[in-house]
């Protein structure tokens, strides 16, 4: 069940490694301003899944992006991060594809 979404426009990120983690951050950030205390978070970055995942420290170009969403998930009572297929993400499909057309309208 979904319970909350968002979507967010991003023009400043060109590399996807990097904007995959900020839409993580932002998403958990969302999540805090509506108040949810147990949040799973889906993405197809499977990589940045694993970052998130893992227990050390991140060096690589998304390593501060990774810090900061750890350190917001402490908030939370339950923070989990799942990888997901891009094709069973049906959800983040249908969001794009409503601001596309709204885009495509304006």
């Amino acid at each position: 069940m979904i319970l909350g979404s968002c979507y967010m426009m991003n023009h400043h990120v060109t590399y996807a490694p990097p904007g995959e983690t900020y839409a993580i951050l932002q998403e958990l950030q969302f999540a805090l301003d509506i108040d949810f205390r147990r949040v799973t978070i889906e993405s197809d970055a499977n990589s940045i899944i694993m970052k998130l995942n893992n227990g050390e420290t991140d060096h690589s170009t998304v390593g501060p992006f990774i810090r900061d969403t750890k350190q917001l998930a402490r908030l939370f009572l339950s923070c989990k991060f799942s990888f997901i297929w891009r094709n069973g993400n049906k959800a983040a499909h249908a969001m794009i594809a409503e601001d596309l057309s709204i885009l495509q309208r304006s």
